[in-house]
């Protein structure tokens, strides 16, 4: 017998489900013909807002998990660096010239591969 309430509650409560996000599109909708606006009562400016938070985010954790990758980068080069020195080479004269690419475009650096 239980099954049977159960049965008849659940489109029941499926039905009220439905009224109450009717209720809430039509509340926002009257909202908007009072402000005079017409056309699709979507909120064009709240999903645009929603979408840089979001690629807000993602870019700081980008950031982050670059910071991270460039100090241990950096904790290697002085370890190697130090153990170098200890063993009478010059440190400075091994890394001239590292990193002086970074600032060509990619039509220099296909120029080079070729």
């Amino acid at each position: 017998m239980e099954a049977g309430i159960e049965s008849r509650l659940r489109p029941s409560a499926e039905n009220s489900k439905k009224q109450s996000n009717v209720w809430r599109y039509s509340k926002s909708e009257a909202k908007a013909l009072r402000e005079g606006k017409s056309g699709p009562f979507v909120d064009v400016e709240a999903i645009k807002e929603e979408g840089r938070e979001e690629a807000q985010k993602e870019s700081e954790a980008e950031l982050n998990d670059l910071l991270v990758c460039l100090g241990q980068e950096q904790t290697k080069v002085e370890k190697l660096s130090s153990r170098l020195a200890e063993l009478g080479e010059d440190v400075d004269t091994l890394l001239e010239g590292i990193g002086d690419d970074v600032g060509l475009d990619e039509d220099s650096v296909d120029e080079e591969e070729e």
